[in-house]
Formats: structure tokens, C-alpha cells, sequence
């Protein structure tokens, strides 16, 4: 208990109203540079044809496991970048598969950008994490908790002190693959929203799209990442004093 109090006093002492890793440096994430993958578009190639490059099509998946096994087959598909926006993004069994897939990808030199929120966040969720030491793989985590673990009373005070910061959220749910095929919809990552969670599951959908939208969509990640209120893991999930010690190295 005395820990516990002391923990919470020093995140209202250190400033809780504040964005944790606001002193990091913003650095740009540019767009990748090769033009859309036509091997994702040859599937809608015949649909496509008798349309201009101006519109966009559209398919709907109600299906959860269709959802899943869909973003396993384009992070495997693609061939020069991927780009995630979650507001959640769970470190369960579903979870750890996209994020091996997303490993694989980045080693055969695929960019992966994420975005994931910090709000909904439970044990074990940090999973993801792992992959922002990884080259071609960037992480930013839209408004952390200054607080990193997952003691809800620790995360009550927090937010009673912070509630007008924290209660700005990012509800995104955005999957694009080569800037040539988008996922959009109202899932998440998790087993309950593919439907692979045997005690409970949501009834979302997906809408896979192809055409101009995922293009326009595309800007999407770098616009987002530039907000004030991102920051890169290394910024979220390290306490200021590890940060002043990892600049000392630095210059040292």
C-alpha cells in the first residue's frame, strides 16, 4: 500500500495533465515511395475494369473469422508497406498472430507503421510493443496513460486528475496493404471481435476496399502520427529518468 500511494502521488506531482514523451523529437513518417501492388488488385481486376481510377469498390465481411484470416493474407500479400490505426489491439491469440505476421512482413523488408490507442489497454497488451525494436517498424501510441502498468486504482487517480487529456480518444479502425487494399469497419483486434473468443464476441463488420480510397487513405497514418497528442513507444513506455539516461549515452 505505502507503494502504491507513492506511486500515485508521483504521477501528481510529476504533472498528469501533460502528454507523456512530449519531449521526444516529431519526426516525419513519410509515405512509402512504390506505387499500389497490382498483385492484391488482380482479385477486382474484372470488376475494376469497367470503372475509372477515380472510384473506389467495396465488399462487405460479417463473417469475425473472415476479418482475421483477410489481414493475414494481405500482411503476407504485401510487398512494400502496411498501415494499422486500432483503438485496440489485444495481446490474446488473434493478436499474437497478426503481430507475428506484421514480424514476418517487416523482415522481408515491408514498412509497418501502427497507430493504437492507450485507452482500453490490458495486461499483456504490451506484446505488440516488442515489434518497434524491429527495423522497417514504427509504433506511436495515440495519448498514453503516464502510468504504464494496469492497476485500475492507479488508473483511477490518473484519470481524475487528467480526465479532460484522457478522455480523448482515437476509435480508428483502418488496415491498408500497398496502398491498394483497405480494411475498414468496426473491429478491432481481439479474439471477441473475431469471434474466436468462445465466451464472448462481438458482431462487427469489415469492408474491404480497393480503388481510390485506400490511396486517399494512405496519408491517413502520417496525418495522424504528426497530431500532438502521438508519441513513439520508446517515449510512452519509459520513465522520464530512463530517457534523460539514454540521452546522456548519447552524448557521451
Amino acid at each position: 500500500m505505502p507503494r502504491l500511494i507513492a506511486l500515485c502521488c508521483a504521477l501528481l506531482l510529476g504533472g498528469c495533465t501533460t502528454l507523456p514523451g512530449r519531449d521526444y523529437p516529431r519526426q516525419p513518417s513519410p509515405l512509402a515511395a512504390h506505387a499500389p501492388n497490382p498483385q492484391l488488385l488482380q482479385p477486382a481486376h474484372a470488376g475494376a475494369s469497367a470503372h475509372t481510377n477515380t472510384e473506389s469498390g467495396f465488399r462487405m465481411y460479417s463473417l469475425g473469422i473472415d476479418g482475421l484470416l483477410l489481414r493475414l493474407e494481405l500482411i503476407d500479400a504485401a510487398h512494400s508497406s502496411l498501415d494499422l490505426q486500432y483503438y485496440i489491439f489485444h495481446g490474446d491469440e488473434s493478436g499474437k498472430l497478426l503481430t507475428e505476421a506484421l514480424l514476418r512482413a517487416a523482415a522481408r523488408g515491408v514498412r509497418v507503421r501502427i497507430l493504437v490507442d492507450d485507452g482500453e489497454t490490458v495486461r499483456g497488451d504490451e506484446q505488440l510493443f516488442a515489434l518497434a525494436g524491429e527495423p522497417n517498424v514504427e509504433i506511436r501510441v495515440f495519448n498514453p496513460w503516464r502510468y504504464r502498468g494496469h492497476n485500475s486504482f492507479v488508473r483511477d487517480v490518473e484519470y481524475l486528475f487528467s480526465h479532460r487529456r484522457l478522455d480523448f480518444r482515437m476509435h480508428n479502425k483502418l488496415f491498408i496493404a500497398d496502398r491498394a487494399v483497405a480494411l475498414v469497419g468496426g473491429r478491432n483486434v481481439g479474439d471477441e471481435y473475431f469471434q474466436v473468443d468462445p465466451d464472448w464476441q462481438f458482431a462487427d463488420d469489415d469492408v474491404l476496399t480497393t480503388g481510390r480510397a485506400p490511396r486517399w487513405w494512405s496519408t491517413a497514418p502520417t496525418r495522424a502520427r504528426s497530431r500532438r497528442r502521438t508519441c513513439r513507444t520508446s517515449a510512452a513506455c519509459c520513465s522520464r529518468r530512463s530517457r534523460r539516461r539514454s540521452r546522456a549515452r548519447a552524448r557521451s
